[in-house]
């Protein structure tokens, strides 16, 4: 940790940061530094005539690269470029999906995995792009945030209207993450209708609410 002082102390860390205290913007104002110091101008992917190397948010971070030896590079720049921060990169959750062929990488003498499937902040990703496997993920999260709340849902003396706005608020939210992404046909439409969430017993309660 560094001070406005000249001084300056080492500081045992025992848990990470977490987003909402006033650590956090330090925190991002180093990985900003960080990022700023790496050069890989000729690295990354081409999108629509822009140079993509990578995505971050906060510190979930993903790196594109063409081929195995650029995204190696890549991993161990970042990891070369923490390390004079005091920031490690830990190889273990560090993951590797691929269209193409999958050559060694490592990191610091430690191989990085590779994975047909990923959760990136929230939500599936994968060559494949399985919007469906995905719809199926956030259907199930939907269920079970429904019967988080089962007993109000099922309370008799509450309003449908009350109800409804739990639904709107908690449910339909972690149903819909996401969604934006999605390519929406009709199999996905019949999938997320509303009814499949609310379920039988949401259906009763109403008529009965």
């Amino acid at each position: 940790m560094y001070s406005l002082r000249a001084e300056r102390r080492n500081v045992p860390d025992t848990k990470g940061v977490r987003q909402e205290t006033p650590l956090a913007s330090t925190f991002l104002a180093v990985l900003e530094n960080i990022f700023r110091k790496i050069e890989w101008r000729d690295l990354g992917i081409n999108i629509n005539g822009r140079s993509i190397t990578h995505l971050r948010f906060a510190d979930d971070i993903v790196l594109f690269a063409k081929t195995p030896d650029d995204l190696g590079k890549m991993i161990n720049d970042l990891a070369s470029e923490s390390a004079k921060f005091g920031l490690k990169l830990n190889p273990e959750k560090t993951k590797i999906i691929t269209n193409g062929k999958k050559d060694l990488v490592t990191v610091e003498q430690t191989q990085i995995s590779y994975v047909d499937e990923y959760i990136y902040l929230g939500q599936l990703i994968s060559p494949e792009d399985n919007i469906n496997k995905e719809v199926e993920r956030r259907i199930a999260k939907g269920w079970k945030k429904y019967w988080g709340a089962k007993e109000i849902m099922k309370d008799k003396n509450l309003h449908i209207s009350t109800k409804s706005k739990l639904f709107n608020t908690c449910i339909l939210p972690v149903l819909t993450y996401g969604s934006e992404t999605w390519a929406l046909t009709r199999n996905i439409a019949k999938i997320i209708h509303l009814p499949t969430c609310h379920g039988k017993e949401y259906g009763r309660d109403q008529k009965k609410g």
